[in-house]
């Protein structure tokens, strides 16, 4: 239906950025998942489904996150 159900954040400065951009955009669908706290923190206010933090703070974690979503 080409609705985005989840939305990978590989930096804190990244979800910063997007959190500016984004305070007016419906994310009620829409799951979060970030690299670290920092960009977990960096998005906490923005309304999304779900927030999930990979493991531990790499690339790898945070795409084994997005495959298990």
């Amino acid at each position: 239906q080409g609705r985005i159900n989840a939305a990978p954040f590989y930096s804190a400065r990244t979800a910063k950025l997007f959190a500016q951009a984004a305070q007016a955009c419906p994310l009620h669908a829409v799951a979060a998942l970030v690299i670290s706290p920092r960009a977990a923190e960096a998005l906490a206010s923005l309304p999304f489904k779900t927030m999930i933090t990979a493991p531990a703070t790499s690339a790898q974690a945070l795409t084994e996150a997005v495959d298990t979503y």
